[in-house]
Formats: C-alpha cells, sequence, structure tokens
C-alpha cells in the first residue's frame, strides 16, 4: 500500500507490486480531508480513514493528530456519535498507539453491554444485527494478550463460541433463504454490507477460508444492480418494491456504515465479475469532485482493496433471463429498445413489511409501464406530523400499510371471498385477498423452511433459449389452503418487448372469485379511445370511477417513451374493469420536504380501492402529508393512476387465465395481434408483434411447460424447461485497471 500511496521509492518498497504512486491521488485526498477538519464531532469515514493513514505512514507529523480523533471516539458511549463497527475497526488497526485508558474505557462499555449472538438472530433485523457484529468484532480484535484481564477473557470466549454456533446454522441457513435479491430495494445495501462483514468476522472465528462457502451465494449479491441499470435518463434506480422509498443502484447509497467498503470487500474475496463492476461504480462516486464532501473519508478503500486486475461483466451483453432466486430478470436482448421485467419469483417471507406479492412482476421500458400501488407512509403520514391515514369516509384512522404490503397493491392473482376475515397484527385484514398473513421478522431458522408460514412459492421451472425465457411458479404456498388448492403462475417472454403471463388456479369453493390484478401508471385507453362515461359504473365526473369493458380487445397506456398493449385471451367471458384517477398531485406545505408532489388520493376517489371494485363497498386507502421528517429520495416519483380486474364470469373451481403483454414505444401506433385457441390438448397462442410472430402451445394436461415456435424464413422451435436450469456466470470483457 505504501508503495501505492508513493509513499518512499520505488527500489525499497517492493516496485513489483504495481506501478508506484498509483494511488497517490486517494492517498492524498483522504489526508488532506483529515487535515482540514473542523471541531470534534467525529464524522463517519473519519475513524477508518485515520487509522488508514496511521498503518500507512505512522510517521507522518500529523498522525497523533490522527490518533487522537479515535482515542476520543473510544471515550464516548458506544454508538451515541460513531459507528460503533467502524471504531472497533481504527481499534485494531491502530492498538499499539492509541491511549491505554482510552483503549480500557472502550472495553468496560463493551463489557456493560455483553451482546453476544444468538440462534434467533435474524442479520435483517439490522440494528440488533449490526450492533452484535461490532461486539463479536471486538473480540475477534482484542485477545487475552491485548487485554488480559480474567472478566474480558470469560465475555470474549462466550462472544466467539456463540458466533461459532451461529455461523454453522443460522446464517448459513438464511443465506441459503434469502437467495440472490434483496427483501428491498430500500435495505439492499445494509443486507448486503452486514452479510459480508459477518462472512469477513466468521473467517477469524472459525479459522477457515469462509468466503469459499459463499462465493457462490453471497459472492453474487450485486448482481441486481446490474441487471436492472437503465441508459434512460427517468429510469436511474432500481425497482421500488417492499418498504421503504429508497431504490439505490450502489450499495452505497450513504458514505456511512462501512456501506463504501461493500462492493470492493465482496469483489477481491470472490473476484465476482458483477461485484467489481459495482466497485469501479462506487470508486467513481468516491472520486467525483461535485459529489458528497463526506465521500472523501473513503477514498481509502480502493487502495486497500484493489480490484483492478478482477474480470468485470459486460453490462452490454447481459442474457435475456437471470434467476435470482427470490427473483427472476428478464431483459431484452442488446440489439432492442431496453426492457426489463423484475419478478418476485419465491423469496420467503423472512423481514416485517415485506409484502404479501408472490409472483408480482413491474415492467420498465421507456418509462415505468407496470408498477405497484403503494407509497411507504406508516411513520410519515401520521397526526404528531401533521398527517394522516384514513379509509374511504371514515373518520376512524386506518392503516396505510394493509393496502401497502397486500396482494391488490401488486400485479397478483387475489382471491375474494365474502365471509373471509383475516387479522394482521391484532387487527382486522381489510384488503384480504386470499394470501397467507405473516407477521414480524423470521427467527426460526432450525425448523426446515417447508414446515414454516415464511414459503411463498416455489419455482417449478426456468430456462432461457435465444429470445425466449420462461418461468413457472407454483403460488400455492402463498395462498390459505381455504381458498386455494394448487396456483401456478408461468411467464413467457419473447423477443425482448413480448410478456404472455398464464396463470392456472383450483378454488377451494365455489365462491371464492379470483381477480387479475395489474397496476397502472397512468390513464389508458380501451381499443384506441378514452374511457367513456357510457362504461364508467361508479365516480362523480370521468376523470376518476371505475369503467366495465367486458368485450374490449385491448387496453393501452403510456409513460414517458413507452407504452403497453394489454390483452386479455381468457378467462372467458370475464369482466374487465378499468379503476383509477384522479391521481391528483397534492404539495407538501410545510417542512424539509416543502414542495415535493404525491397522490394522497382522497375518499372519493379510485387510485387504491382495498378490494375488487366490483366488490361491496370497495373504499379508497388515502393519506395526507402535513410535515414529513423522513422521504426517501424516490418517494412518490413512480407514477400511479389506479389498475385493471379481470375476474372470470363463471363461477366453477378450476380457472385459467392467459394475458397477452406487448411493450412499446409511445410513439408507435401498430397494433399487435394475439389469439388462442383450445385444442384437445392444449392451448394454442399465435402473437405477433413488431414484425415478428410465434406460436405457444401451452399442455393442458400438465401444469407448465410447452412448446414455443419461433415463426420466420427459418421457424425455430423450443421446448419450454420443465425443471429449474442453471445460468451460465455473466458475459465479462477484457480485464482493464478498473477506470
Amino acid at each position: 500500500m505504501r508503495h501505492a500511496c508513493g509513499l518512499g521509492t520505488p527500489a525499497a518498497d517492493a516496485p513489483s507490486s504495481g506501478r508506484f504512486g498509483a494511488a497517490s491521488l486517494d492517498f492524498n485526498a483522504v489526508r488532506a480531508c483529515l487535515a482540514q477538519r473542523i471541531g470534534t464531532a467525529v464524522l463517519p469515514g473519519e475513524l477508518s480513514a485515520a487509522a488508514f493513514l496511521h498503518v500507512v505512514d505512522p510517521t507522518d507529523p500529523a498522525d497523533a493528530r490522527r490518533l487522537e480523533i479515535i482515542n476520543r471516539a473510544l471515550k464516548q458511549p458506544l454508538g451515541l456519535t460513531t459507528d460503533t463497527l467502524e471504531l472497533v475497526l481504527a481499534l485494531d488497526w491502530c492498538w499499539d498507539a492509541l491511549d491505554p485508558v482510552a483503549r480500557r474505557e472502550f472495553l468496560l462499555s463493551l463489557r456493560q453491554r455483553p451482546d453476544p449472538l444468538t440462534p434467533a438472530d435474524s442479520p435483517l433485523d439490522q440494528r440488533v444485527f449490526r450492533r452484535k457484529l461490532a461486539t463479536l468484532a471486538a473480540a475477534v480484535a482484542i485477545d487475552d494478550v491485548d487485554e488480559p484481564s480474567p472478566a474480558w477473557a470469560e465475555l470474549r470466549a462466550q462472544i466467539l463460541d456463540a458466533a461459532r454456533t451461529y455461523f454453522q446454522t443460522t446464517f448459513a441457513t438464511f443465506v441459503a433463504w434469502r437467495g440472490l435479491a434483496p427483501t428491498s430495494p430500500t435495505c439492499a445495501a445494509r443486507e448486503e454490507s452486514d452479510a459480508a462483514l459477518a462472512i469477513e468476522l466468521a473467517g477469524h472465528v472459525l479459522e477457515q477460508d469462509t468466503w469459499t462457502s459463499y462465493r457462490g451465494s453471497v459472492g453474487r449479491w450485486l448482481e441486481h444492480y446490474v441487471l436492472v441499470r437503465s441508459s434512460h435518463p427517468a429510469l436511474q434506480q432500481h425497482f421500488m418494491r417492499d418498504d421503504g422509498s429508497q431504490a439505490p443502484l450502489t450499495p452505497a447509497p450513504r458514505w456511512d456504515a462501512l456501506l463504501p467498503l461493500t462492493a470492493h470487500l465482496i469483489a477481491t474475496r470472490t473476484a465476482d465479475t458483477a461485484a467489481a463492476l459495482i466497485a469501479d461504480g462506487v470508486a467513481h462516486d468516491l472520486r467525483d469532485p461535485t459529489g458528497d464532501v463526506l465521500a472523501i473519508a473513503w477514498r481509502w478503500v480502493p487502495i486497500v482493496f484493489d480490484v483492478g486486475g478482477l474480470t468485470r461483466c459486460d453490462p452490454h451483453n447481459l442474457p435475456i433471463a437471470r434467476n435470482l432466486g427470490g427473483a427472476v430478470v428478464f431483459r431484452s436482448p442488446p440489439q432492442e429498445p431496453e426492457t426489463t421485467v423484475w419478478i418476485e419469483a419465491g423469496q420467503p417471507h423472512l423481514r416485517r413489511r415485506q409484502h404479501y406479492d408472490a409472483g408480482h412482476f413491474m415492467i420498465r421500458s421507456g418509462g415505468h409501464l407496470v408498477v405497484e400501488a403503494g407509497d411507504d407512509v406508516a411513520m410519515e403520514a401520521v397526526p404528531s406530523k401533521g398527517g394522516r391515514q384514513q379509509l374511504g369516509a371514515t373518520p376512524e384512522p386506518f392503516d396505510f400499510e394493509q393496502f401497502f404490503s397486500a396482494t391488490i397493491a401488486h400485479n397478483c392473482m387475489l382471491l375474494w371471498e365474502t365471509a373471509r376475515v383475516s387479522r394482521w397484527y391484532g387487527r382486522r385484514y381489510l384488503p384480504t385477498g386470499g394470501q397467507r398473513l405473516s407477521e414480524g421478522t423470521c427467527t426460526d431458522f432450525a425448523a426446515p423452511l417447508e414446515a414454516t408460514r415464511h414459503v411463498t412459492a416455489r419455482q417449478l421451472a426456468y430456462g432461457h433459449e435465444g429470445s425466449v425465457a420462461y418461468l413457472a411458479l407454483d403460488l400455492t404456498p402463498a395462498y390459505e389452503s381455504r381458498a386455494v388448492t394448487s396456483y401456478t403462475r408461468e411467464f413467457v417472454f419473447l423477443w425482448g418487448h413480448s410478456l404472455l403471463v398464464i396463470d392456472r388456479l383450483r378454488i377451494s369453493r365455489d365462491r371464492a372469485t379470483p381477480h387479475w390484478i395489474i397496476n397502472l401508471p397512468s390513464r389508458p385507453e380501451i381499443d384506441g379511445h378514452d374511457l367513456t362515461p357510457e362504461a364508467r359504473s361508479a365516480g362523480s365526473d370521468n376523470r376518476a370511477g371505475v369503467w366495465h369493458y367486458p368485450e374490449c380487445a385491448w387496453v393501452r397506456w403510456n409513460e414517458r417513451d413507452g407504452a403497453l398493449w394489454l390483452k386479455s385471451l381468457l378467462p372467458n367471458p370475464r369482466g374487465l374493469r378499468v379503476v383509477g384517477g384522479p391521481a391528483t398531485k397534492l404539495i407538501v406545505a410545510d417542512g424539509p420536504y416543502t414542495g415535493r408532489a404525491y397522490v394522497g388520493g382522497n375518499a372519493d376517489s379510485f387510485e387504491r380501492l382495498i378490494i375488487p371494485a366490483s366488490r361491496h363497498d370497495p373504499r379508497n386507502a388515502w393519506y395526507r402529508l402535513g410535515c414529513p421528517a423522513l422521504l426517501g429520495n424516490e418517494f412518490a416519483k413512480l407514477p400511479h393512476w389506479g389498475r385493471i380486474e379481470i375476474e372470470p364470469l363463471r363461477q366453477r373451481q378450476a380457472h385459467v387465465f392467459v394475458t397477452a403483454l406487448f411493450i412499446d414505444r409511445a410513439a408507435a401506433s401498430e397494433q399487435p395481434t394475439a389469439t388462442i385457441e383450445q385444442t384437445e390438448h392444449a392451448l394454442e397462442l399465435n402473437v405477433a408483434c413488431r414484425g415478428k410472430a410465434a406460436t405457444i402451445q401451452l399442455p393442458l394436461g400438465t401444469l407448465w411447460g410447452g412448446v414455443v415456435e419461433l415463426q420466420g424464413e427459418t421457424p425455430v422451435q423450443w421446448k419450454l424447461p420443465t425443471c429449474v436450469e442453471a445460468d451460465p456466470p455473466l458475459p465479462t470483457r477484457p480485464v482493464s485497471d478498473g477506470s
């Protein structure tokens, strides 16, 4: 590192380690950052930066001043003004040079708050888990030679013994259950950081290279950032889903909590090609002269974790499909206009505030074309901040999170049964859709996952070939057994711009009615015309309401530069209702977010009816913001107008829904074609869009699989997979210097 920082001379400092002074700009930036600091308050990153400078250049005259920053932090109450884990890192790097009194006071505070890991600790309980990681890090760093007191030796032994058990059981199970997709984009950075740091600590505790075991799991946790990237200026965020209103495309959305380490740590430990690419982006942001000044202190990260020689994945040559376990991503081929489809493909319900959205999907192409319907206002639209959450015209407060988490706020199948009453956190759950409700964060990692209520779906089949991708899900576990006997959802993705959704379900009772739901970003057209007053069955004027179009052929809507065509092929006969509007923009009038626009709705609007529009008393969930204190960067930016509901008009136990979605440019007007015929043994779909045509045969005797034939001068036939096929490694580009 000294050689890379330009300290000493090349001849004396191992010139074979790389170009002398290659990291001098970063090194000098960190040094200048600490030299220019004013006051005594410690900013995020300054403790680790001071420790890094001490390790690299302990003879610097400014070293004593930097060590004093760490000494003062050690004397403060744990976690009061600094990140305890960053403080332990600095303590470890500088132990011999620090004030023994400060070290002793830190250890005394730690002994007064013993915090060993337990088998019930979920890494998704981030505040508690992070605190316990800091305790473990101190036990790893400070042995009985550093601190010979019997009390510390006893406590240290307890902490390390507990950690051994934890990493051999709970943590490994958690990683397997979570899969490669984050539980939400808001929580992604902390999940990734905590897991990477935990594995690093586990290596010390278990005295082995633990990264070997996690290279194929946590080592790939950053792939999702690459897969959802877009060059469109309006789509520079992750897919918004589940709790929160942050959706960054980086594991370092803030320059604190050791988040800047994540990508470089994972990349150097695993050589993962996606992590290496993401690390380049983090390093670029660290060096951005127009960026956050807090980033400068972290410019030691690319020096310590040099990713220059690692292979990067090629973001311009990504496959048409990628399986992340709990999610599947479909993408258009490189030569087609950018389209990305995110599918919730069976991640267990592991964390409080995850949504009931198994099988939910979202589409982006030139804009947000298929969205979810809610906003995260649980802590902001509250009376103490001048806000409120309501349901229709009822005066009692309503927990808006009931709607926000519900199946009906997502693009799922909802099963409505009049007599069903469910309870959630002690209260009646009003937007009941037949889903199995779960409470709290999972704490039982000993029982088999299948024996818990946390299972939401199982992948039955997945694969891709050429310009076709396929996914089949068993969604039965997501619903109550008294509502659903069996339910599969299939996705067939063609050419990067056509998506077929096939739902086959058998319900437990004839009186339960399935409703196919898709949430819209904007007001749609029906067969080329605006929604008409004659078709409206609810609403005071034609700006908002419920419109019934049982005989319509095509529904189309635009968002920015993109458009989507929808055609319901089955069931037949069906009821198709458009529900939504007026989506009036409201403005935050007070506080730090004054002027922020949002669609809060009201008692008479139709953006967020909590039950299907055809049912009795479908009231609207709405809210008001007064003086919110913490809104995410993406809060209310996701466009939302209403939804489409499709339901069968015949009561039966077995139902098949086939829905065709064609992604287009907003300026285009050529209508796709889609037809369906039923033979003795199969459903035959014929679709054509943008000059390409295909026939899809779906067998009636089985619940998934089939054959796709792409038509043309040389027809191509592909048998849809009947099992989950493994993905090959991501395509790579030539090794560079990481710039």
